[in-house]
């Protein structure tokens, strides 16, 4: 009987040898396309995280330049950041910003950034890819500085140290000093503030500590709040060498030669100025000074000008007035006192000090406790020492005194 042939379409049909090289060659180009698609993402995401920055640098460096008052260096200022940060990639400087929240806003900074990013094996199914990223950043308020150091150049011109345990309720630091170490907390001590601000930098040694919502360096200095407010009228002697060891009430007037407290004084202060004309404001411990609605000018001549010695243990409550000439000024020094002369204020728990310590060519240290966080003290100072604990408050509309923001840009989009 003869075999039946089998047809030849028939049994390649059948045949099943070989099938799997064939879906393998298939679908390889496709999972090698998967693969190089997921690898690279991961690259772009970076160069995305990469352009991101530098576009938020590039808004701040724009804003920090509004916010001197420099609109003119821009654009200059955000590029040369933005370039530092992403070389090659272009980038786009609009302010006021062209789209967003902040469109039209002639206080804030928008930049653009994108950069062509080169493709691997994702090149075999997509062509060329732009990356970019966008920022907006504004110039603003952070808050009043409680403590403002003048001195432009020298080391901790605003120092934490010591045990001292210093918190600022609504409030900040700033120093005008352009060193690296223009802010210095050191030892054990800790500082707690709404803001720390540096023309220079900043420094925390030991175990110091600092805890603040907002940390800005390479800052602009800020003038001299009070630089134009006249003295009190000068005049003759109201009294010379005035020591007091009892009770007393007093009258302003011009106090020469001195103004002392024994341990056991009592003393009250009528509300008005009071001029301390050489010598010095001592208030040793023990001893009472109290007085609402005062301000005490500090004055003198060559090799006696006054300052203030406050002594640990003295119990001092002295609140400025609210309105006229000197609303708000507490304590005021001559600004040609010289350099060198330190007023001290080292009283106890219960020194409670309400307006601006005004001293614009010396030192002011705080050694004792200072206990007016509900309230408001402000100082302004060449260069301020902390080694005592002490609350100070922003509370300061009863006081007349305007705000003095420290102002730095931030970022909105």
């Amino acid at each position: 009987m003869t075999p039946r042939p089998v047809p030849i379409l028939g049994a390649l049909a059948a045949d099943a040898g070989g099938s799997v090289a064939v879906m393998v060659a298939v679908t390889l180009p496709v999972l090698v396309g998967v693969s190089a698609l997921a690898v690279e993402s991961g690259l772009w995401f970076a160069e995305r995280r990469t352009l991101q920055n530098a576009a938020d640098a590039a808004a701040l460096s724009g804003a920090m330049e509004l916010t001197a008052g420099r609109r003119g260096t821009v654009q200059a200022s955000a590029l040369d950041d933005g370039s530092r940060n992403a070389a090659g990639a272009v980038f786009t400087v609009r302010t006021p910003p062209a789209s967003g929240r902040h469109a039209g806003s002639t206080a804030a900074v928008e930049v653009t950034v994108s950069r062509s990013q080169t493709l691997l094996l994702a090149s075999l199914f997509t062509g060329g890819m732009q990356v970019g990223a966008r920022a907006v950043a504004r110039a603003g308020s952070i808050g009043d500085a409680c403590i403002l150091a003048l001195e432009r150049v020298q080391s901790s011109t605003a120092e934490f140290t010591g045990s001292a345990d210093i918190t600022l309720t609504n409030c900040g630091v700033k120093a005008n000093s352009s060193s690296a170490q223009a802010l210095t907390v050191s030892g054990s001590s800790s500082l707690t503030a709404q803001f720390v601000e540096t023309v220079g930098g900043y420094e925390v040694s030991g175990s110091g500590r600092l805890t603040a919502d907002t940390a800005i360096t390479n800052s602009t200095a800020t003038a001299d709040p009070y630089l134009s407010l006249p003295y009190p009228a000068a005049g003759g002697c109201t009294r010379s060498n005035y020591h007091q060891n009892g009770s007393d009430s007093l009258s302003p007037g011009i106090y020469c030669n001195g103004f002392e407290l024994g341990a056991q004084a009592r003393v009250s202060l009528a509300p008005g100025v009071y001029v301390i004309d050489g010598g010095s404001l001592k208030v040793n411990g023990g001893a009472q000074l109290s007085g609402t609605g005062v301000t005490i000018f500090l004055t003198g001549s060559a090799g006696n000008f006054a300052a203030v010695d406050i002594n640990g243990g003295a119990q001092v409550a002295l609140t400025a007035p609210g309105s006229g000439p000197y609303a708000g000024m507490l304590m005021m020094q001559d600004r040609n006192a010289p350099s060198g002369t330190d007023s001290k204020f080292n009283g106890g728990a219960t020194m409670s000090l309400g307006g601006v310590l005004y001293f614009p060519g010396q030192q002011v240290d705080f050694r004792g406790n200072t206990a007016n966080a509900g309230g408001c003290t402000r100082i302004v100072a060449d260069t301020v020492t902390f080694s005592g604990d002490s609350a100070l408050g922003n509370d300061c509309r009863s006081l007349g005194i305007a705000a003095n923001g420290a102002t730095a840009p931030r970022l909105v989009e």
